[in-house]
C-alpha cells in the first residue's frame, strides 16, 4: 500500500510554520506583536524567501506571509493566500515584523518560532514535525474544516455539509453519481 501525505495548507514546505503559529495557545492581538523570529531549514529560505508580495502566487512562497497568517488567522487555507489576505493590514504588519533565518540543525519539516509581545513576554514554540505528514496526519475534524473552507467558495454551506457526510460514508453509497451531482456548483 502506498502512503499518501495530505498537506493541510496550499504552500510549499511551510506547513510547520503555519502549524506552529496556529498552535500557540493564546489569542494574539496583532497590535501586541513586537517581533517574530523563525528558524527554518535552509531549503525553506531558498524556496520561500519572498518578502514583497504583489501577487497571490507570491504569498505561497513567502515564509513571512505564512508566519503572519498563522499568527493573525490561525490557519492557512485558500482564503489566506488571496490578495485580500496579502493586503490585510494586520497580516501585512506582522509579515513586516518577521525575520527568518536558515538553521542547518532544523529539518525541512521543523521550525522554531519566537514571538515577542509589546508587554515584554516572549512566546516560543518548536514544531518537531509539521501537521499533515505521515507522522502527524490530519484528523477527520481538520479534514472536514479544510474541505468546508474550500467548498463554501463554490457551494452553499448546506451542500458542503452533505458532501462531507457523503464522503465519510462513501463505501455505503449506491450511486457515485450522487457525489458528482452534489459537487457541481
Amino acid at each position: 500500500m502506498t502512503t499518501v501525505e495530505t498537506l493541510p495548507f496550499p504552500t510549499v514546505r511551510k506547513n510547520s510554520k503555519l502549524d506552529g503559529e496556529g498552535s500557540v495557545q493564546v489569542q494574539l492581538d496583532p497590535k501586541q506583536v513586537k517581533a517574530v523570529r523563525v528558524r527554518v531549514a535552509p531549503l525553506v529560505l531558498d524556496l520561500c524567501n519572498k518578502r514583497d508580495l504583489y501577487r497571490e502566487l507570491q504569498s505561497k512562497y513567502s515564509i513571512y506571509h505564512a508566519c503572519a497568517i498563522g499568527l493573525v488567522r490561525g490557519k492557512g487555507g485558500i482564503q489566506e493566500f488571496t490578495m485580500d489576505a496579502v493586503n490585510d493590514p494586520d497580516i501585512k504588519r506582522i509579515r513586516e515584523l518577521v525575520t527568518a533565518a536558515a538553521d542547518d540543525s532544523v529539518t525541512e519539516d521543523q521550525c522554531a518560532i519566537e514571538v515577542d509581545l509589546q508587554n515584554g513576554e516572549t512566546l516560543t514554540l518548536f514544531v518537531e514535525q509539521s501537521l499533515g505528514n505521515i507522522h502527524r496526519p490530519l484528523s477527520n475534524a481538520f479534514l472536514d474544516e479544510k474541505f468546508r473552507d474550500q467548498a463554501i467558495l463554490a457551494l452553499p454551506a448546506e451542500r458542503a455539509e452533505k458532501l462531507i457526510a457523503l464522503c465519510w460514508g462513501l463505501e455505503d453509497v449506491a450511486d457515485a453519481g450522487d457525489l458528482v451531482r452534489l459537487s457541481a456548483p
